[in-house]
């Protein structure tokens, strides 16, 4: 037997390759942006991190490696960070505490959920793994039901709201489904099919008590409504639990303002009388979902690990709920004062953007007390080292690029008048000339006009260095250090989790055909697709296609999107194809050894993005892009040649035997607080330290705070566009 090795995921190469994965993907998914874009780079990183981990039971599930990674990642897409970014960077003391520390938790939670997905198929023993394919299979088919209708399906509800006499929208905060800009919707969508899954994966067991359980609870709910408008309640309920969002001072009316902290379709069903009594459907509906909860607490069995999916969406729901939306409601009183969480823009990140970090926290705190109770603490370890580093980089990265800024800048001066200016500045509260005009935008001031004229000649050399993609740098560098994340929360697993029993269960082919389908071209799709918009633009000058093709030799002709769609579906029905007779007939193309076909795997997504995105870029390209486009190349060129050097055959891991996470877990946990409590302190005095409250400058001008905050300033206003 060879001798035992110590932990492969610490050498230097492999903590370099997966550094260069996740910022490779970090980079181009900032050009796709959202769930999709940022599944890329976490199923890169994973099958990275399972080649080089020296165990062959992990590369033999190389497949769910990369779907599990990618689904873990792709949860951070949702989540609005840019405004953040220009809290730490605003100049404006209180502002850039929220900044840092939010960029922390923001990051914390990206690469957490991140950090789970990819420890989940390496610590979930074999049988249990093709288990929770089934109701995994089921979720990813509503991903893809959503994927093609969830607009038209929004539509078909916007449609009923208007016929029932809902206001038709000027812009998309006044829709129906409006709510913080969130994914409530698609989530509600997956926590039905959850629920589905487990009522015919019991083979509709007791369904007499679930129709049952739905009309009793529909009934209730009316008589309750119904009850609530005879006694003259409803009102008074209204002002309570609904809060118009942008409300200070006499700036604007609550008929300008076109956000409250619910969704205007629950407004609309609370008003409205076309039924028996006000606000009867929305009795209706809310009974009927009490009936249908309690139904499945009392009969539900959730098997197959379909409780992970449960426990994460219905977390989703708590935490978003308790938090921006009951929770802006809130106040305290400090020595006979009141604070409001109103008063500072309520209980919201990054008012008036989406609000879906705080439905993630809820994602990863469900999917934490699951993991724990069900003998899963090692994926749970890993998603907070993972986090912890994360949110390190995420706050850290964005201190190191205004630092680097701070050289060749303008609005760095050792100048006490200067300085004094800034801070007058700061203290200024701005008014428009017209509130409704939003055109009007907070100006920089004119003394920094000044400033660059009068440095001219000194600051002259740094004008190149100023140019270039510093948000790209941001977004690659940050990938880096989530690559670090992921790998090295990986080697503390690595060590501490028995092998696995892959020689004992059967292996289900299919899981793997499911897993690379949709690690595959599914990510390839969903992601390229969007190059179409770059290449055959409505309106611009730079049109790589045009918009309508004709078929050769026939009178059809589609969109360049549907001629997209049509040359990708081909290709993908013969992918899987091949992949069925692949596990009947062995395809010479695909290596005997795992080691090869992760190899292969790896190759095929890396490249595929690689150069989708270079395509994306040509209608714009300039020097500029080299930052990006060019440094990914590059990157791409370092990861090839590692992934496919590193990995070896017969390595023998040194194994630490069964190991206890729960003291593992606590110490993780504490020292993820400690610094979230002190880093951010510490990032704003180093920052201040050479700007003082002079902005970085690069990005707007952003606050949380103060009268000029964005919230308070910039709210979102009926038939204005939505930011």
């Amino acid at each position: 037997m060879p001798p035992q090795e110590s932990n492969p995921l610490l050498r230097p190469l492999s903590i370099l390759l997966a550094g260069v994965s996740l910022a490779i993907g970090w980079g181009i998914r900032g050009n796709y942006g959202h769930e999709t874009g940022a599944m890329f780079p976490g199923a890169l990183t994973a099958i990275a991190v399972c080649l080089l981990s020296g165990r062959e039971d992990w590369r033999q599930r190389v497949g769910q490696f990369a779907l599990f990674g990618m689904l873990g990642w792709g949860f951070g897409g949702s989540m609005s960070y840019m405004q953040v970014i220009g809290f730490s960077q605003s100049g404006h003391a209180p502002t850039q505490l929220f900044g840092f520390a939010g960029l922390f938790f923001i990051g914390f939670l990206w690469a957490a959920l991140g950090g789970m997905g990819t420890a989940l198929p390496a610590v979930m023993d074999k049988q249990r793994l093709n288990n929770i394919f089934k109701p995994l299979v089921c979720l990813l088919a509503i991903w893809v039901v959503l994927y093609v209708a969830l607009f038209p399906i929004m539509r078909f509800v916007q449609a009923y709201l208007e016929l029932d006499g809902f206001p038709a929208p000027m812009q998309r905060q006044e829709s129906g489904l409006y709510w913080f800009d969130s994914d409530w919707f698609t989530v509600l969508f997956v926590l039905s099919g959850v629920l589905l899954f487990d009522f015919f994966n019991r083979r509709c067991g007791h369904w007499l008590q679930l129709l049952l359980f739905s009309a009793i609870g529909a009934a209730v709910g009316l008589g309750v409504m119904f009850g609530l408008t005879q006694l003259g309640w409803t009102e008074s309920i209204y002002n309570t639990l609904v809060q118009h969002q942008g409300v200070y001072g006499d700036r604007f009316t609550a008929d300008q303002l076109a956000v409250t902290n619910w969704p205007p379709i629950i407004l609309h069903f609370a008003t409205h009388e076309k039924f028996l009594c006000t606000g009867d459907l929305l009795g209706i509906l809310l009974g009927l979902m009490v009936g249908i909860t309690v139904y499945f607490a009392l009969y539900g069995q959730f098997r197959d690990d379909s409780g992970l999916f449960l426990w994460m969406a219905c977390g989703w729901f708590v935490g978003f709920l308790a938090l921006p939306v009951l929770g802006s409601l809130l106040h305290i009183t400090i020595d006979g004062v009141r604070y409001a969480f109103a008063d500072i823009g309520g209980l919201r990140m990054t008012p008036p953007r989406g609000d879906n970090w705080a439905g993630v926290l809820g994602t990863f705190l469900g999917a934490s007390i699951y993991l724990l109770r069900h003998r899963l603490k090692a994926v749970v370890l890993a998603g907070v080292v993972c986090g912890i580093i994360g949110g390190l980089g995420f706050s850290g990265i964005s201190l190191l690029q205004g630092l680097l800024l701070s050289v060749g800048n303008e609005r760095v001066s050792d100048d006490p008048a200067i300085q004094q200016k800034w801070t007058e500045w700061q203290q200024t509260e701005w008014e428009p000339t017209d509130w409704m005009d939003k055109t009007q935008k907070m100006p920089t001031p004119a003394f920094v006009n000044e400033l660059r004229e009068s440095r001219k000649e000194e600051l002259a050399p740094w004008q190149h260095f100023h140019r270039q993609n510093w948000h790209s740098f941001l977004e690659q560098t940050y990938g880096f250090v989530n690559g670090l994340a992921v790998i090295f929360a990986m080697a503390i697993v690595l060590p501490r989790v028995p092998k696995l029993d892959d020689d004992v269960v059967p292996r289900q082919r299919w899981t793997e055909i499911v897993s690379i389908t949709f690690a595959l071209p599914a990510l390839v799709f969903v992601n390229m697709f969007k190059n179409i918009k770059d290449w055959s633009p409505l309106e611009g000058a730079k049109k790589l296609l045009p918009n309508v093709m004709k078929a050769p030799w026939i009178d059809f002709e589609m969109s360049a999107g549907g001629w997209f769609n049509f040359f990708f579906a081909l290709a993908t029905v013969a992918f899987v194809g091949l992949m069925i007779a692949h596990t009947r007939r062995r395809l010479a193309i695909v290596p005997a050894s795992w080691i090869g076909r992760g190899q292969l795997l790896y190759f095929l997504l890396l490249w595929a993005f690689v150069l989708g995105n270079f395509a994306k870029a040509l209608a714009y390209f300039g020097e500029g892009r080299l930052l990006t486009e060019g440094i990914i190349i590059v990157n791409a060129v370092i990861a090839t040649v590692l992934v496919l050097l590193l990995p070896r055959e017969g390595e023998q891991v040194r194994q630490y035997g069964e190991v206890k996470f729960n003291r593992w877990l606590l110490g993780s946990a504490v020292l993820g607080l400690i610094l979230l409590a002190t880093v951010p302190f510490i990032e704003r005095k180093a920052l201040r330290s050479v700007y003082g409250d002079a902005r970085v400058g690069h990005g707007g001008i952003n606050r949380r705070f103060d009268p000029n905050a964005n919230w308070n300033r910039i709210p979102l206003l009926k038939g204005q566009q939505h930011r």
